[in-house]
């Protein structure tokens, strides 16, 4: 009998601590997905890294831009203009809506940008999808009304508006989203186009340039059609962070486990998806 409690303890405080090493590597790795981009506006700013002499282009959006559970279009297009002529500023925060870049403009102004090239909307549709997930990260994302088409046109308005006043010299792009899942007739697959119209609309309102991202990877998915089995109302995204961080695998390793075309866990980009967006971006700054 006394061996049995024995037992029960050792495997009980076995169990404790096992919980608590999972605990502890969970909290690493999303204090390490949360961080800012090295070359963020605050970091930048803080380190007086800013170049007095290339020209200034600063991406803002969420996680696709941040590009830690993404594949980077940020570095993409470095790799095919080079960094002579351009600084790259990346201001991209996971999790965040449009409601929170609206909130944050005011260190995009201190950089004086020459470029900008705005990609958000993601959780803005997302949060329709994927309610119960979202609800949890409520009060962390301080969002102060449930998030609408309208709610984002009009933060997206207000978000060029405000860029075209304090940041008056920049060239402004606005991206169209990626593609949510590559199942064409999910629901969330169409959404991302409905996000994408309000998109254009507002670009063609405020007079800035519009980058059809989400048209070109639909037209890439149709000759390259999707392998993947899984519908969008099945969560990857953790699954992906699992392979990225606990296993060290590559996105576009992961991209093909699940048998994606341009995307990684539905949402984030693998190297095709970022490479659609990083030549959108170069056609933009080579024209201007």
């Amino acid at each position: 009998m006394k061996g049995t409690y024995i037992f029960l303890l050792v495997a009980g405080l076995s169990l404790v601590i096992v919980m608590l090493v999972i605990i502890v590597i969970y909290k690493t790795i999303i204090r390490d997905i949360y961080t800012l981009a090295e070359t963020s506006p605050e970091i930048l700013i803080e380190k007086n890294l800013l170049s007095p002499t290339k020209k200034k282009v600063v991406f803002i959006g969420d996680s696709l831009t941040r590009a830690n559970v993404s594949k980077s279009f940020i570095e993409k297009v470095e790799e095919k203009l080079g960094g002579e002529k351009y600084q790259y500023i990346n201001a991209g925060i996971n999790s965040e809506l449009s409601y929170h870049v609206l909130t944050r403009l005011e260190s995009i102004q201190h950089l004086e940008p020459d470029y900008i090239i705005i990609l958000i909307g993601t959780n803005d549709v997302n949060w329709e999808f994927y309610t119960r997930h979202h609800k949890r990260l409520w009060k962390r994302l301080h969002l102060p009304e449930q998030p609408t088409k309208q709610s984002y046109e009009e933060n997206l308005t207000r978000i060029v508006k405000t860029l075209k006043e304090k940041a008056a010299k920049a060239k402004i792009a606005l991206c169209s989203l990626p593609i949510l899942g590559e199942k064409e007739q999910h629901p969330a697959f169409q959404e991302a186009i409905t996000y994408s119209r309000i998109i254009e609309k507002v670009a063609k309102e405020e007079g800035v340039a519009y980058l059809p991202v989400n048209e070109e990877m639909i037209a890439y998915l149709r000759k390259n059609p999707s392998k993947s089995k899984f519908n969008y109302s099945i969560r990857l995204v953790e699954r992906a962070i699992y392979h990225r961080y606990i296993r060290k695998q590559d996105l576009d390793e992961i991209s093909k486990k699940f048998g994606f075309s341009l995307l990684t866990d539905q949402i984030h980009l693998n190297s095709k998806g970022a490479e659609i967006v990083a030549n959108l971006v170069c056609d933009f700054l080579r024209d201007e």
